[in-house]
């Protein structure tokens, strides 16, 4: 487990941050008229079921108190999602009706909602099946099985707490005693497949900026409290470096590591424990212009990445890629909320914005990116003129966990395209990149139909 992209958060992700939203019965229901995208396995959806949710308590629960439970139940889909044989994973547009509220039993309510959210599925038929808590404030502690070889069954035994349960929720799993139908319930939804893009392409023109092309990458650390020098470091994430950086060598990039005065420069007293990020250039002139890679490697986590957070204000302003390689946080380390709020960078709030003007490309390799940093960073685009603010952005993301292991080929495959165009004039399709970058984690590109 600890080879995945995934890291204990700090506290429990709020239901705000899983991107839950609701709307009464007089609202209108999401549609499928959405932005078109590719994947080699997978697909957009809209994904519609309609469920039920119980609580417990001596007088009928208010409204409210109904729809807090159903904001609980829904983010049991993550895990209710990733073990099944087809995996899918929800977009953080979810949102949902309460259809009716009635008493079952003395001490105990349910409401009927219908729900209505976007996906990314692997493909098949048109249903999907998959399991929910009934009571989701009451499953924890019946799945329990204390005095066991495993008092932890339902759940993934290196993140045996409440606080995760949602995300690794698994009733079907061995030893687990929750009773179907009781504790939790199979849902049956219908999928509205958005169909895939065929052929679309990187705007490559356009990523060059007078005569320079500046592609980001910020290696997020595994472990922190490892070697901070990616040249000499134990640390997975630095594993990945040594070989991305050795590919550019190869194709004669020339290296230049910050110095300690620039780093200092640029980051102020920002590190963690004593320890410094660590930034290298490697740059080449090539027939379209110079292409220069700037390297940040460092801790990554909402409260040791400060100067991680940093960087990646400055690459959402200067680069014409970035790619981030690390942790997803379970939708915290990249959360634009959250990094804005904990910052206090040289007595100021650290802004996070987007070059608007500049045409962009954002991969975000690393745990299920998909749920979390899609719609979120394509709002840093929009405009009066480009209200999805996919005229300037396009984002790679991932569905899945994701192997350390898969970082450097995944990333090695959009570099590749980059080297080609820049060098040979050869344009490489989104489909063919992302192709070359799958490693079965439901890897796909959004934003690339609006491309010329």
């Amino acid at each position: 487990m600890k080879f995945l992209i995934l890291t204990v958060l700090a506290f429990h992700l709020s239901l705000a941050q899983v991107g839950i939203t609701q709307k009464n019965s007089n609202q209108n229901i999401l549609t499928a008229n959405r932005l078109r995208f590719y994947s080699p396995n997978a697909q957009e959806a809209l994904l519609k079921y309609q469920f039920t949710v119980e609580v417990t308590k001596a007088i009928q629960p208010t409204e409210s108190e109904f729809k807090t439970a159903i904001e609980k139940q829904i983010t049991f889909l993550f895990g209710a999602f990733s073990n099944q044989y087809r995996q899918a994973v929800p977009k953080a547009d979810q949102q949902f009706q309460i259809l009716k509220a009635y008493k079952v039993s003395n001490n105990t309510w349910r409401a009927d909602y219908l729900y209505n959210g976007y996906i990314l599925i692997s493909q098949g038929p048109n249903t999907y099946s998959f399991y929910l808590p009934v009571n989701p404030f009451q499953v924890w502690q019946k799945s329990l099985a204390p005095g066991k070889t495993n008092p932890y069954p339902c759940t993934d035994s290196h993140y045996a707490v409440e606080k995760y349960f949602w995300y690794f929720f698994n009733p079907k799993s061995y030893g687990c005693e929750l009773v179907e139908n009781k504790d939790y319930a199979q849902v049956q939804g219908q999928v509205q497949f958005i169909i895939n893009t065929k052929a679309t392409y990187p705007e490559y023109e356009r990523l060059f900026v007078n005569g320079e092309l500046n592609f980001h990458i910020l290696f997020g650390m595994d472990n922190s409290s490892l070697d901070w020098n990616p040249q000499s470091s134990t640390d997975l994430s630095a594993q990945s470096y040594r070989q991305l950086k050795k590919a550019l060598v190869q194709w004669g990039y020339t290296s230049r590591v910050w110095s300690a005065q620039e780093v200092k420069n640029f980051f102020g007293n920002l590190g963690y424990f004593g320890q410094k990020p660590y930034v290298e250039e490697l740059s080449k002139q090539t027939n379209n212009g110079t292409v220069k890679y700037r390297i940040f490697f460092g801790a990554s986590t909402i409260y040791e990445g400060l100067a991680f957070q940093k960087f990646l204000s400055y690459s959402l302003q200067d680069s014409s890629i970035m790619l981030y390689a690390g942790h997803s946080g379970l939708g915290e380390y990249l959360n634009l909320d959250l990094m804005i709020n904990n910052s206090n960078i040289n007595n100021s709030p650290l802004k996070m914005t987007a070059n608007q003007s500049r045409y962009q490309i954002y991969f975000f390799n690393s745990c299920s990116s998909y749920p979390y940093y899609n719609s979120q960073y394509f709002s840093l685009k929009k405009t009066a003129q480009d209200p999805k603010g996919t005229k300037n952005l396009d984002i790679i993301t991932n569905g899945l966990s994701t192997l350390f292991i898969a970082i450097a080929p995944s990333s090695y495959a959009l570099m590749q395209a980059v080297e080609i165009y820049a060098t040979q004039n050869k344009k490489t399709s989104y489909q063919e990149i992302i192709s070359k970058a799958n490693s079965d984690n439901l890897i796909g590109i959004n934003g690339d139909e609006d491309n010329n």
